[in-house]
């Protein structure tokens, strides 16, 4: 049972009351709060929410426990939480409405109250499709995407601050309570829940963006070990996720949602500048299977692209277990001019080139290793266990020097290109493979 202190929880009299006053000629809401109950409180942190209602709507108050109420650190650390909150409006991200002091509780941060179930009771429930499953993880990406945009870190993302509305399932981001941002001094001592928490973050050193990605990268693990099938895609992308090493990692959310389902991510268009959409037209054509089409022909064959679809939808049905599917359609026209900016993108030739010649130079250089007697035979494995690795830190390095990491099109440059070096590896692998097997006979 949560001290509720002097505020009573639906039994007798409300210390707070929601009602409409005259104030001179008009009507105006008070800021008074009803049916104030408990809704969890922190066993080892600083906070506690509420549930209430104003104007009979819910909404959620996050306030200090009370032994934390007088200190001054803490009701920063409170503030602070507010203020991160309050500059975010994304539809996957719980809306942050104000702060103000209610009686009772104090400071309090007031928010949006959602109606549904933390994903973790989703997963302990063991109820989870893979259609469930991509949808969940590319609307969290969504939101990834969008708070490191604007140099948010979460730090503490995890299935208990992943709410799923009991309308349509959709992601609610919750508890920004050990988030980050470089315009805050204060709380940058490590943070998160240790599970989730990425090496950086227990160790104490400088996080970024790869931080939420590591966190992301377990969640993955925890949804495959539910489902039906295991999603083998998904276990790679995790594997990824997790490593150890931040450079190895994803770089941004956004790579993560092409990562998992390239055709999907990629068909969820929305309205762009034609010269932006260029660069979408060529990641799309170059995660898609074009069999052997040749480089050279494949403005061509964009165009081909570009008189059979003249719209892209996306359909997002709920689940029969919902009353009513819905579907969400997002449209994007692709445009002659897009088709011209993309023949004209010389960054993207380069980028291309580049990873298709120093993936055939560091392959001839490995065979030419490989086939050396005076090798040890460990070296000789090492170096067949690295040598995919080694060449994608090359060409990812490539890509971050002509490309700004920062610039909102570097992930779709960088889908596009490593694309390009992954067919050529395959393709030399596949060549000297057939070269052996006619050797051989």
């Amino acid at each position: 049972m949560i001290d509720n202190g002097d505020v009573n929880t639906g039994t007798g009299r409300n210390e707070s009351e929601s009602r409409l006053v005259v104030d001179g000629a008009g009507l105006v809401m008070t800021n008074r709060f009803t049916d104030i109950e408990p809704l969890y409180r922190s066993v080892r942190g600083y906070a506690a929410l509420y549930r209430a209602q104003r104007m009979g709507k819910w909404h959620v108050l996050k306030c200090l426990k009370a032994g934390y109420a007088d200190n001054p650190l803490y009701l920063g650390l409170l503030h602070k939480e507010f203020e991160i909150g309050y500059r975010l409006s994304h539809p996957n991200i719980a809306q942050t409405i104000g702060f103000e002091r209610v009686d009772g509780l104090g400071p309090c941060i007031v928010m949006e109250y959602v109606e549904g179930r933390t994903l973790r009771s989703v997963l302990d429930g063991g109820k989870l499709t893979r259609g469930d499953a991509r949808r969940v993880l590319l609307q969290v990406c969504d939101a990834l995407v969008y708070i490191h945009e604007r140099q948010v870190i979460h730090r503490d993302l995890k299935p208990e601050n992943i709410m799923l509305t009991a309308n349509g399932g959709n992601v609610k981001l919750i508890d920004f309570g050990y988030s980050d941002a470089d315009s805050y001094a204060v709380l940058k001592q490590p943070a998160g829940t240790r599970r989730y928490a990425s090496p950086e973050q227990e160790s104490g050193t400088n996080v970024d963006a790869r931080a939420d990605i590591y966190a992301l990268g377990v969640i993955m693990g925890e949804i495959n070990d539910v489902l039906p099938r295991k999603w083998l895609r998904l276990r790679r992308v995790a594997a990824r996720c997790t490593r150890a090493d931040a450079d190895r990692r994803y770089a941004l959310a956004a790579e993560v949602a092409v990562a998992l389902d390239a055709r999907h991510a990629l068909r969820r268009a929305v309205l762009v500048s034609s010269a932006a959409l260029a660069v979408v037209i060529t990641a799309l054509f170059a995660l898609q299977p074009i069999g052997k089409v040749a480089m050279t022909e494949r403005p061509a064959a964009i165009s081909q692209v570009v008189r059979k679809v003249d719209t892209v939808y996306v359909r997002q049905a709920v689940k029969p277990t919902a009353a009513v599917v819905t579907d969400t359609v997002h449209k994007s026209i692709v445009t002659e001019r897009a088709v011209n900016n993309f023949n004209q993108d010389e960054r993207l030739a380069a980028l291309n080139k580049f990873a298709k010649e120093k993936t055939l130079a560091m392959l001839r250089a490995g065979e030419r290793i490989l086939t050396d007697s005076s090798v040890p035979q460990k070296q000789k494995n090492e170096l067949q266990n690295i040598q995919f690795i080694k060449i994608e830190d090359v060409v990812r390095a490539e890509i971050k020097r002509v490309v700004d990491p920062s610039s909102p099109e570097f992930s779709l440059y960088q889908s596009a290109v490593l694309r390009v070096m992954q067919e050529t590896f395959k393709d030399y692998q596949e060549q000297k493979y057939k070269w052996r097997t006619r050797y051989a006979k």
